[in-house]
């Protein structure tokens, strides 16, 4: 489900079965994770701290009396009571090392080492993206809004995503993210407020096609102009 390496090169995978996967180049280990957990979603901080979302758990790696990584779990910042959550999709973490522990229906601003602020998020809320130090949420009902302070507020011009379940936003020309959802590539422009279709051209329309035909769920740039999807 998520793949990131700390500071040290050492890579960590969030795992169907039972928690986060560790490799250094040589070896494997298990990080077992209360419940035996699916973890979908990982991250790192500036500090090398590895942040991990699971279904209905969330933490974070620290190591041991031996150096070895194991799971710290956040739990007990949270009134379950109040904030079913079901599973943690995405982490993101700012330049200020807050980390946001995104769910569909809340979202978890974390500060170490035992700060959390719950803000609930609108109902049929969908996946959170980070782009250019601005969190935004995909709303099928209400469409695409972001998170301002603690509030969550919609976008001008963020009614074209409503009844379009977004599934990643990326950096794109100056000002301009590239949105993909179920039905296709778009571009928000954030300077005017404004969503429309990518342009039309021939190469455009056979990306476009193959990415609805097999459902995009990540990307990242990987160049001027060129992007890498799963």
């Amino acid at each position: 489900w998520a793949v990131v390496r700390d500071l040290r090169g050492v890579m960590y995978f969030g795992n169907n079965d039972n928690g986060v996967l560790e490799y250094d180049g040589s070896g494997w280990r298990q990080i077992p994770v209360p419940n035996k957990a699916m973890v979908r979603a990982l991250a790192v901080d500036s500090l090398g701290t590895v942040y991990v979302g699971a279904v209905n758990e969330f933490g974070y790696l620290v190591p041991d009396q031996s150096g070895n990584m194991k799971y710290k779990s956040l739990m007990s910042l949270v009134d379950t009571s109040k904030y079913n959550f079901s599973q943690i999709w995405k982490i993101y973490v700012t330049p200020k090392n807050e980390v946001l522990f995104c769910s569909f229906n809340y979202l978890f601003k974390y500060t170490h080492p035992d700060k959390l602020k719950t803000v609930p998020l609108p109902e049929n809320g969908f996946f959170s993206t980070w782009v250019d130090s601005v969190l935004y949420i995909s709303n099928y009902e209400k469409g695409l809004h972001k998170l301002v302070g603690d509030k969550v507020v919609p976008v001008t011009g963020g009614e074209y995503y409503i009844q379009k379940d977004i599934l990643e936003m990326l950096p794109y020309r100056s000002g301009q993210i590239l949105v993909f959802s179920y039905e296709g590539l778009s571009l928000y422009d954030v300077t005017k407020g404004k969503a429309s279709e990518m342009e039309d051209n021939p190469q455009l329309k056979k990306t476009n096609q193959f990415l609805k035909d097999n459902i995009l769920y990540n990307g990242v740039p990987i160049g001027d102009n060129q992007y890498a999807y799963g």
